[in-house]
């Protein structure tokens, strides 16, 4: 499947109208030995005020001394009301609502944009404010209701989905070869959690070199904005979410977190932490809000972020007696410590495959590490393409965020779905009712996951095809937690019963290779049916080809051996 000319020309058109915001203040910091004139945006970390000249005050003269940061670079700035000593002093209103703009940015984690030039005052050197404004709608889409629906419209005449397109390599994947399903979570990840009942978490619990963190760094980064974590300063409590520097409230160190409010953190080799940030994380996790208690101090603030976890298994971990080792497949999660089924409670999807490709996809993987390596994709010609479909599946990202598709004509389909395919299955009551004897908050991830592909097809309405979806990306999910099924296979529709038919089928078969359906389901066990959908299924994972001859007989030929049930 490539991108339709029709497509690429109308997303060509659009990324004229966008543009990318400033969201640095890389510009202020280089700018110290020039002292011109510049602006950055970034978020307000910490606020004081008090009297502009320190060393003689004046209590009609104010100085707000704040600190700005990116993530990378943090700039000391002041702006003030002391126009007769100092230059671009500000009104008392101007800077009243300056001081108010400032602790929003620290309460909320917003950006904002400022714009001025370094000055001494007093004996410090700080860059002096000029102008102070609200981001606002930082996650406000650029796109127009006009290009949304013509893209729609070019979608349906081209025969091919929004998500489809965002699954090609010529898209978006072209540095990172990964399975559908894979890159149908990582989608869905992208979203932008408006609240709490949007909130889609995902966890990937792989061996090592699998290219956990290439995908943050090539795949998620690259197109929407991810606050990562590792195993430094950001797995700590205070990294995450923040500390008080005394009972000031405007003297709170902000947190990754609140940092990223609306948009989605990345955890990179989370089997590193400690066990009291997964307990701090519940809350989060939950809710889309944290609380901060420090002294006499009780405050929330609000965590609304995707969150997605990578690591490996733990240390003690030997694998499957089907791998040679002593552990079942469940204990791949003690990475998450004491609190592994609470966490496991609150993702809406989890992986748990020693390799997420399969041995078949070596050579592909391969062929993606030497393009890398080679340069391949830091040519002007490639890279502008991978930066144009960045730009124009950001925009449509954010739009279709905000949108609320209505599931009610399909509620009941919904529910049929949860319990009839998913709730049903030993799996699911052996992986998440451990505990308790129900657990609600599965079925409300597994309506956000309905609703989320919707989202990502642009639909106002949850159709049943954003159902059916979800609940093959659910079973998927559910399947890994239990047993070794390659990613692709599992997408095709294998479950333990498809592969213990084909183990069935290939001892009937023996050494001929292939034999007339009428003939194996003569010779199969009372106990196997052999269904239509079955030899479908199989055709679609690869196992077998069905021909016809001339006399209208079909015939099952084998093509190769599934991981064993």
């Amino acid at each position: 499947m490539t991108v339709p000319v029709p497509i690429s020309l109308f997303v060509d058109e659009c990324n004229k109208d966008y543009s990318d915001l400033n969201l640095s203040v890389e510009g202020i910091y280089t700018s110290k030995i020039g002292n011109e004139w510049c602006y950055g945006s970034g978020i307000c970390i910490r606020m004081e005020d008090g009297p502009l000249d320190r060393r003689k005050p004046n209590a009609d003269q104010t100085g707000l001394w704040f600190t700005i940061s990116d993530g990378d670079y943090s700039i000391d700035c002041v702006a003030h009301n002391g126009s007769d000593k100092y230059p671009e002093g500000m009104d008392n209103d101007k800077l009243t609502q300056v001081m108010m703009t400032l602790t929003e940015s620290i309460k909320d984690g917003k950006y904002i944009c400022i714009e001025g030039c370094y000055q001494v005052i007093g004996k410090d050197k700080v860059f002096l404010v000029r102008h102070v404004t609200s981001y606002d709608n930082l996650s406000d889409s650029q796109m127009s209701k006009s290009q949304f629906d013509e893209f729609k419209e070019l979608c349906d005449q081209n025969h091919i989905s929004p998500l489809d397109l965002m699954k090609l390599d010529e898209t978006l994947w072209a540095e990172l070869y990964a399975p559908n399903t894979l890159k149908e979570a990582v989608m869905l990840y992208c979203l932008n959690p408006q609240d709490k009942q949007d909130l889609l978490h995902i966890g990937i619990v792989t061996s090592m070199g699998e290219g956990k963190d290439h995908l943050i760094d090539h795949v998620i980064a690259p197109l929407v904005p991810v606050g990562v974590a590792g195993s430094g300063k950001m797995s700590t409590i205070a990294g995450l979410f923040g500390a008080m520097s005394g009972d000031d409230l405007n003297a709170i160190e902000l947190g990754l977190i609140p940092k990223y409010n609306r948009e989605r953190i990345a955890v990179s080799e989370f089997q590193t932490w400690d066990d009291s940030v997964f307990g701090e994380l519940m809350n989060v996790m939950a809710n889309g809000k944290f609380d901060m208690q420090k002294g006499q101090l009780d405050i929330t603030r609000p965590g609304c972020v995707n969150m997605m976890f990578l690591g490996n298994p733990p240390r003690h971990y030997t694998g499957t007696e089907a791998e040679g080792g002593v552990h079942k497949k469940t204990d791949m999660l003690e990475s998450f410590g004491q609190y592994t089924y609470q966490i496991l409670s609150r993702l809406t999807l989890i992986f748990t495959q020693m390799s997420l490709t399969g041995e078949d996809a070596e050579g592909l993987i391969e062929d993606k590490i030497m393009d890398s390596m080679s340069g391949k994709f830091k040519g002007d010609g490639a890279e502008k393409e991978s930066k144009k479909w960045r730009r124009f599946f950001r925009e449509y990202l954010r739009y279709v965020s905000s949108q609320n598709p209505d599931y009610e004509e399909n509620r009941e389909f919904i529910q049929s779905c949860f319990h009839g395919y998913i709730k049903s299955l030993p799996e699911f009551k052996e992986v998440f009712l451990a505990r308790s004897s129900k657990d609600m908050r599965k079925f409300q991830e597994f309506v956000n996951l309905c609703k989320a592909y919707a989202r990502l097809d642009g639909s106002a309405t949850v159709l049943e095809r954003h159902i059916a979806q979800a609940t093959d990306i659910f079973l998927i999910s559910l399947r890994t937690l239990k047993e070794d099924f390659p990613l692709d296979e599992m997408a095709a529709g294998v479950n333990p019963r498809i592969l213990k038919l084909y183990d069935s089928i290939s001892n009937v078969i023996e050494e001929s290779g292939s034999l007339d359906i009428k003939t194996i389901k003569g010779m199969l066990p009372k106990s196997i049916y052999l269904k239509d959908e079955d030899l479908e299924t199989m055709v679609r994972a690869g196992y077998i080809n069905v021909n016809t001859d001339e006399n209208d007989e079909s015939f099952i030929m084998l093509i190769k051996s599934p991981t064993a049930a």
